[in-house]
């Protein structure tokens, strides 16, 4: 009777106070997650991990908490470490608290937590491993504290990055114990804009927001969110990834470059759905798909010193409007321009050099009228080609309204085949050529006819191709 007494007594006292009705969580579940660590999760949503040691690894489909049912996770000291997918999908979690005791946070630990919007990474923890917060779409405030040395790439991302996917990060700061950041460690996060550096960094710096080495030499990283940028006078590389290929996120609209770069990498600005216009530094000798699949691509500004512009450079650039060339028409034509660019042949080309055809200085002086005129040279025809099927598919643009005519020559056999583009303008016509055939291909205001294997017609433009 006295135990019953004492029972309704200390009810009536948390009812008073108010416990009873949140300030008092009981706990509702319970268990162990490592050799000397355990977790109890209460009423309130707040899961706890206690003990000393390492804490298991999971995988994102089996954790022995429940799943959707922790808003804070508190950690305490003794803890060491974080293990891999730990609290990956716990969509009603918001705040963490992690202690300076722990060294090691798994991959995929934080994944996929929509509504955390802040965390703290202590000192202690050494490496910010895959995964760890990617799809964390809330996540706008990130610390990371000076001790930590590595961000491994993907990151932050949707794709195992371990900052991927967090849409809400506008600013990230780096310590000075930071020693590697990975190729697409922010790649994804498509509102990041501002990369700050702490001086005291040996390795990194930051430049207008951007991520450099030390020396500001090289871009290493441009925020996803920029849409305009104006790289370092110092730059004289930029970093194969520096614009990200693994995402279509970028915002990535003008970019201005310094006089002292000579080589761009290989798809630098692959998949830069947004970037509308640039101007080529003036030391770039070749162009090796360069604008790949840049889809908003307007114009473009080529130095006299390309060379060379490689296939795929222009590939899916549809709405490339002008080439603005530093030099003369002929010097142009002397450029080597691989297959994959059919859509420079939409572009207007202006010439700024001396002695341009464009020149409205310079208009054509009138021929005399008793001095005979050269017939007119056909011109080049554009072939792009790509693998299809046993050999090739081969596309060629002319004028709407005009005919193409294509013969196939292969082990001494001879096809010829004439179509009319629909439409008006430049049109696109592709036709398939087996390994080993021989193709001409014609261009003319009507239909092709032949005299003992010889055109009858007047010929436009001309080309033949080896497949």
């Amino acid at each position: 009777m006295k135990k019953k007494f004492l029972a309704v007594l200390t009810l009536a006292i948390l009812l008073m106070f108010g416990v009873a009705q949140g300030a008092w969580a009981a706990t509702v579940d319970s268990g162990q997650c490592g050799d000397d660590l355990t977790w109890t999760l209460d009423s309130n949503g707040t899961l706890t991990i206690s003990g000393s040691g390492a804490m298991d690894d999971y995988t994102r489909l089996k954790t022995p908490w429940p799943e959707n049912e922790i808003t804070k996770i508190i950690i305490e000291p003794g803890v060491k470490s974080i293990g891999n997918s730990a609290f990956c999908n716990q969509a009603e979690l918001t705040k963490v608290q992690i202690p300076n005791t722990v060294y090691s946070i798994g991959n995929d630990a934080f994944a996929s937590c929509t509504k955390m919007k802040s965390i703290i990474i202590p000192g202690s923890v050494e490496i910010i491993k895959n995964g760890v917060f990617r799809n964390c779409a809330s996540l706008s405030e990130v610390k990371i504290g000076d001790g930590v040395k590595y961000i491994e790439s993907w990151a932050f991302n949707g794709t195992f990055s371990a900052f991927s996917g967090c849409y809400n990060l506008t600013e990230i700061y780096i310590p000075a114990s930071i020693i590697r950041i990975e190729n697409n460690a922010f790649a994804g996060c498509s509102n990041l804009m501002n990369i700050i550096v702490d001086d005291n960094n040996v390795q990194y710096s930051s430049y207008n927001g951007a991520l450099y080495n030390k020396e500001g030499s090289t871009l290493i990283i441009c925020p996803p969110g920029k849409q305009n940028i104006e790289l370092s006078f110092h730059t004289t590389e930029i970093d194969v990834d520096a614009f990200g290929d693994y995402f279509d996120g970028a915002k990535l609209e003008v970019i201005e470059f310094p006089p002292n770069i000579e080589k761009l990498p290989f798809h630098i600005f692959s998949k830069c759905s947004k970037l509308k216009e640039v101007k080529l530094p003036d030391n770039i000798k070749y162009l090796n798909a360069t604008f790949y699949k840049c889809s908003s691509l307007e114009k473009v500004y080529v130095p006299i010193s390309v060379k060379r512009i490689e296939s795929d450079t222009f590939y899916r650039c549809y709405n490339l409007k002008e080439i603005i060339y530093a030099g003369t028409q002929e010097q142009w034509d002397s450029i080597r321009i691989d297959d994959g660019n059919a859509e420079l042949n939409n572009a207007k080309i202006t010439y700024l050099g001396s002695g341009s055809t464009t020149d409205p200085e310079q208009p054509d002086k009138p021929t005399n009228p008793d001095k005979p005129t050269t017939p007119e040279k056909p011109g080049t025809l554009s072939i792009s080609s790509r693998p299809g099927g046993l050999g090739s598919k081969l596309t060629v643009q002319v004028e709407g309204g005009h005919w193409l005519t294509v013969q196939v020559r292969r082990a001494g056999s001879i096809a010829i085949t004439s179509v009319q583009a629909p439409g008006t303008g430049k049109v696109s016509l592709t036709f398939s050529a087996a390994a080993g055939s021989t193709v001409q291909v014609w261009e003319t205001e009507t239909e092709m006819t032949f005299s003992n294997g010889v055109p009858n017609n007047k010929i436009l433009a001309v080309n033949v191709r080896n497949v």
